[in-house]
């Protein structure tokens, strides 16, 4: 197969790492990566790695920043959140589990109606921590491009 890998770079070379603290002879990451029609989103936090704002305190506010950047690295690959076939959210505390879901479902409908009627697959880990204390969760995400291709044979489970 000719694979072409496509990497965008947001947090490569010289541009501004994810975090900040971070030394620069640590390792960085690609914001996303396209290999063939797929498109593999790095974890996005809670907070906005361009501003100096610390991050919310509320679980609701940091799901809508991690969408946002989510959806922002999506559409500089040229996909859209209606492109995604998989999700994984990491959280903190498993308290917040209602109010994460409830958000990411109203910015679904907002950004992407048709992940309500026809979710990804999706993954929901408990972890004991972040990359800082105040992080109460990530999200990252594989799609594909094009979803929806004409060709394509799509089930979704259960039917």
């Amino acid at each position: 197969m000719d694979w072409q890998v496509t990497h965008h770079v947001n947090y490569w070379g010289t541009t501004k790492l994810a975090y900040p603290d971070v030394p620069k002879e640590h390792p960085r990451f690609a914001k996303c990566m396209v290999v063939g029609n797929l498109v593999f989103v790095s974890g996005c936090i809670g907070r906005d790695p361009a501003s100096d704002a610390p991050a919310p305190e509320s679980a609701a506010e940091q799901v809508n920043i991690a969408l946002d950047l989510a959806r922002g690295a999506l559409e500089t690959a040229g996909a859209t959140m209606g492109n995604i076939i998989k999700t994984y959210f990491l959280i903190t505390d498993l308290d917040d589990y209602g109010e994460v879901r409830k958000t990411e479902t109203e910015y679904y409908e907002a950004h992407a109606p048709m992940l309500v009627e026809q979710p990804p697959a999706a993954t929901l880990m408990v972890v004991p921590g972040l990359a800082r204390p105040e992080f109460k969760l990530e999200y990252e995400v594989i799609a594909v491009i094009d979803r929806e291709a004409p060709d394509w044979t799509v089930t979704y489970y259960p039917e």
